[in-house]
């Protein structure tokens, strides 16, 4: 599924403003499970997604859902429940909706 998700990206974003090529790598599942007391390929917990909910800053702009961050934090147990229901579900079936492949990409000129 890893790799998968790089060749997608690289499909996407793989020119730069020179027309170059820009290669994601791929990183082991070592890599990414650092740290971690489980396996990879166990689906997310409880605790892993109050913790990712408490890294989201605040007053950032909202994604194509209009979710602000500050409602996530605030959502307490009942949504994260319901987020690991949903991200579970994510996991075992290895399928999302096509609404969170919409991206909004902003270039910023310096």
């Amino acid at each position: 599924m890893l790799d998968r998700w790089v060749r997608h990206c690289n499909k996407l974003l793989n020119k730069s403003k020179n027309n170059e090529y820009v290669t994601f790598t791929t990183i082991s599942c070592n890599q990414i499970s650092k740290g971690r007391s489980q396996d990879i390929t166990d689906d997310p917990t409880t605790e892993e997604i109050e913790t990712t909910l408490k890294k989201l800053k605040n007053s950032k702009a909202n994604g194509t859902d209009n979710i602000p961050a500050e409602l996530l934090k605030s959502g307490g147990d009942r949504l994260q429940q319901w987020l690991k229901h949903i991200f579970s579900s994510i996991w075992i079936n290895e399928e999302t909706s096509k609404e969170w492949l919409k991206i909004i990409i902003c270039p910023l000129h310096k």
